[in-house]
């Protein structure tokens, strides 16, 4: 059978490089895969023409078929802590968007804005979640706690708003 027009992933098991059967990720039209790593699995997320969704997938690459819808948008980027906490940014109506996801789909139903621009990235570690993007030329970023709501940043002193990072485009986020 042939996969659907849509993105499609692979596992790969520990020490192997041969892959398992691709699954096929996100409706028809997704474009823009973005993936994930926790301890139990993993999360991809895929933007198409009814907005971003995510979809989990465990430890032996076996896909959950339900797509949790995450919102309107493009651009998805997506960071999970160790224990399986996911946080998806996307970019919606000329902002940066982002929220914590799990099997349940956004927690509270709604997405925190990062703040006004484009291309966002996330990444996680030490309980927090940081999504950076770009905005005129400028990068800037936000911190979330481990639940994906506003938390204070270091800066001195230390606020829950968005803060320049410098100049340029294209940001990406790796934390170790």
């Amino acid at each position: 059978d042939a996969l659907p027009i849509c993105a499609s992933a692979a596992y790969f098991g520990p020490g192997s490089t041969t892959p398992g059967p691709a699954v096929a990720i996100g409706s028809a039209g997704s474009s823009a895969p973005d993936v994930g790593a926790h301890a139990a699995g993993f999360v991809v997320a895929t933007a198409s023409a009814t907005g971003v969704e995510a979809q989990l997938l465990d430890g032996g690459g076996n896909l959950d078929p339900t797509a949790i819808s995450v919102g309107a948008g493009t651009e998805p980027s997506v960071a999970a802590l160790s224990e399986g906490r996911v946080f998806v940014a996307w970019h919606a109506g000329g902002q940066g968007m982002g929220g914590g996801v799990d099997a349940a789909g956004p927690p509270g139903g709604e997405a925190q804005t990062g703040g006004a621009g484009s291309r966002p990235s996330v990444g996680a570690g030490a309980e927090r979640f940081l999504i950076a993007w770009e905005s005129g030329g400028t990068v800037r970023a936000r911190v979330y706690d481990g639940g994906g709501a506003v938390a204070r940043n270091r800066e001195n002193p230390p606020t829950p708003d968005a803060f320049e990072v410098g100049a340029g485009t294209l940001p990406r986020v790796a934390v170790g």
